[in-house]
């Protein structure tokens, strides 16, 4: 228990307040409802997930005196609350689930409901420093929406290559050819749409180059760094590696060490980097050729020194986005 922060959880999840100046709330998101509960108020309630149910939500927590908000991240099913909720004043603080789960395990928590979630994500939330959280930019949810749907064509065009590979009959190959075809015209056309959309904001279009200026980085990568990072360039290294899934953690306890991992993060976003490393460390960025070749020599697998080349690519998109400035070629120090 942290002491002056937070008092102890009740039989139904809420907490018990002891010295507060910022009142919290935690929701507990569902496609079609939301369970809300008041950080060291017992009970909680539930509204409808669409406007109606927001609008009475905001009401009855500006009456309970409500300053800070958190919620968990669902899939998307959050925004929609998330911008009315702040679009009226409040501060809304999105949490991980690891966060909440990690929060839970640390109050011996194992009863799992819907009440008690909020009841959680409320406590939780009220411990945060939320003064030094970037607030939300409305404008990346559509773009990671239309970016999410070039990906999935791209997922598609991928599965029908891989069918094509156990087809024989030429009339269905011819089908599955001409999918292939058509979905790759669509993808083409959405990324023109995409980035015609990123440059018509002055900042994100000034962002989009200053990533695509660092070798190896081609427009796909820029794109995913861009719109699925809205931190890049605000952050430090460390916390863009972990955003994006690339910090490694290290597994030691007494006498064992045990090899460090990567893990959660942004998965898309993972994915592009990786991808792009891939070429970067055989072919276009010496940096990354040089820091491929001491790792390998130094006894680390190809994949580990894979990621290790991704996390590199973000720390220099981090890098010049944050000074503003391209790319400068520098002797590859590995």
């Amino acid at each position: 228990m942290v002491a002056g922060t937070l008092g102890s959880l009740d039989k139904e999840g809420a907490t018990k307040m002891t010295h507060s100046s910022v009142i919290t709330a935690g929701i507990d998101t569902a496609k079609d409802k939301l369970d809300i509960a008041i950080h060291g108020q017992p009970g909680g309630f539930t509204v409808q997930n669409n406007l109606a149910g927001w609008i009475s939500l905001a009401d009855r927590l500006t009456k309970a005196g409500v300053k800070r908000i958190g919620i968990e991240a669902t899939g998307g099913y959050q925004r929609g609350v998330t911008r009315h909720l702040q679009s009226v004043g409040f501060t809304v603080v999105t949490l991980q689930p690891l966060q909440v789960k990690a929060f839970a395990m640390l109050h011996l928590k194992r009863a799992k409901t819907d009440r008690i979630d909020a009841a959680l994500i409320a406590a939780c939330t009220h411990l945060l420093d939320a003064a030094n959280k970037m607030p939300p930019d409305p404008r990346f949810d559509a773009l990671a929406d239309h970016l999410t749907f070039i990906e999935q064509i791209e997922e598609d065009i991928a599965r029908i290559k891989t069918r094509l590979e156990h087809i024989h009959d030429a009339r269905m190959r011819r089908l599955d050819e001409g999918d292939i075809k058509r979905l790759a015209k669509r993808r083409d056309g959405e990324l023109r749409r995409l980035i015609g959309v990123l440059r018509g904001h002055d900042d994100l279009s000034l962002r989009f180059d200053l990533v695509l200026s660092i070798p190896t980085i081609a427009e796909r990568t820029a794109l995913s760094i861009v719109v699925r990072m809205p931190e890049l360039g605000q952050v430090s290294r460390e916390e863009a590696a972990a955003i994006a899934g690339l910090a490694p953690f290290v597994r030691k306890s007494g006498k064992r060490e045990g090899e460090a991992h990567i893990g959660g993060g942004r998965g898309r976003l993972r994915r592009a980097l990786y991808m792009a490393a891939l070429p970067g460390a055989f072919r276009w960025n010496p940096q990354l050729m040089a820091l491929y070749a001491r790792l390998t020599a130094n006894g680390k697998c190809h994949t580990s020194a894979l990621i290790a080349c991704a996390r590199k690519l973000l720390i220099f998109a981090n890098a010049v986005v944050a000074r503003g400035t391209p790319w400068e070629a520098k002797p590859a120090l590995g």
